[in-house]
């Protein structure tokens, strides 16, 4: 065979013409926390269902899924009775190359789930991945963490035409443009022009876009989707977020940009973790991370242990490790330590690791 010949559209006489590529795949975690989880009244065949989590794929088409989870078993597409064990379906399929659902267990370790992609589905799911009853018997502080880990590919096609006149070779942005995309859509924000939803915290009212609301965050998505009030009434009420904090994270979603992150770094990855923002949360647990030492490593372990900043808790657990002397002499410390057995069973570990290479 003869070397290949690329050629433009425009050298071949090409009146409208198309680019068909494959990107590599994106990838996506989900966490899923259900507390006490014995305690849950859910019977066999009934399930629960995780909130909508979504990204956008290589062409910006907004993919959105849901876990659901039968705690009792379930019957099988054969009709069949399951037993007791513990099924997890994947819902809303769109393109998925892979798709592995884990556990975590102690000091962070995943425990990954019988069942894969291609193990059958049902009315749109994928699954079932499978947690047997007697693994569930041994759940950290009666708590079930599930890690859903996706990778999403899909052909990119690019159209053109001769009247068009569209370049054939992408341009990227440069950063004079998106410095002023940034001040434009802050001025957006600022201005509330044209502003058509309310967001109410403490005293004050911040005008919002929907669109922009709904594309940043999943879980106000999906508030707006649903039949709840703040649907009708485009009035949405925040009761656990300091306004401040508010702003900066409403600031985040227009513009990509938190000013004075490292004064706001612990309040803003609590809500980057209950609104889904994992960019946010990302920037967030790297200033943590950056500015951890040993005054504030115990406080920033709780953060990451609470809001399943890994990193932040590992990175808090090998300070602390290292001055463990110190921490137990204060009796707040202890008490506070001994409270959480799941970080004193990490603590444990980092205390091995550096014995081991001592």
């Amino acid at each position: 065979m003869g070397d290949a010949i690329n050629l433009t559209p425009s050298e071949v006489g090409a009146n409208s013409w198309c680019h068909t590529s494959r990107p590599d795949p994106l990838h996506h975690t989900f966490v899923w926390t259900i507390h006490r989880f014995s305690q849950r009244p859910e019977g066999f065949d009934q399930f629960i269902r995780s909130g909508d989590f979504s990204f956008r794929n290589q062409n910006g088409d907004l993919n959105t899924w849901h876990l659901e989870l039968f705690p009792k078993g379930r019957t099988r597409d054969d009709g069949r009775k399951t037993g007791a064990d513990i099924y997890v379906f994947l819902c809303d399929l769109s393109k998925i190359s892979s798709c592995e659902i884990s556990i975590l267990r102690l000091n962070q370790q995943k425990q990954k789930l019988m069942g894969n992609l291609y193990g059958g589905s049902r009315h749109g799911q994928l699954g079932p991945w499978i947690l047997t009853s007697e693994e569930a018997k041994w759940l950290t502080n009666d708590t079930l963490t599930l890690v859903c880990e996706l990778s999403v590919v899909c052909d990119v096609v690019r159209m053109g035409s001769e009247s068009s006149r569209v370049d054939e070779s992408p341009q990227v942005a440069s950063p004079e443009c998106r410095q002023q995309l940034n001040l434009q859509m802050e001025n957006s924000y600022r201005n509330g022009d044209f502003a058509d939803v309310e967001i109410h915290c403490g005293t004050r009212v911040f005008p919002c876009h929907q669109f922009m609301l709904a594309a940043r965050s999943p879980v106000l998505r999906a508030m707006f989707h649903s039949p709840m009030s703040e649907a009708a009434t485009k009035k949405v009420e925040i009761k656990d977020l300091a306004p401040d904090i508010l702003d900066a994270m409403l600031l985040f979603m227009y513009t990509g940009e938190v000013p004075n992150l490292e004064e706001r770094a612990s309040e803003l990855l609590a809500a980057a973790e209950k609104y889904q923002m994992d960019q946010l949360k990302d920037m967030c647990e790297q200033e943590l991370i950056r500015t951890t030492d040993c005054g504030n490593a115990l406080a920033h372990l709780f953060l990451g242990d609470k809001y399943q900043a890994a990193g932040l808790r590992q990175k808090a657990a090998q300070i602390v490790a290292l001055n463990l002397k110190a921490v137990l002499a204060n009796p707040e410390w202890k008490t506070q330590l001994m409270s959480r057995p799941a970080i004193l069973a990490e603590l444990t570990m980092e205390l091995l690791v550096k014995s081991d290479s001592a």
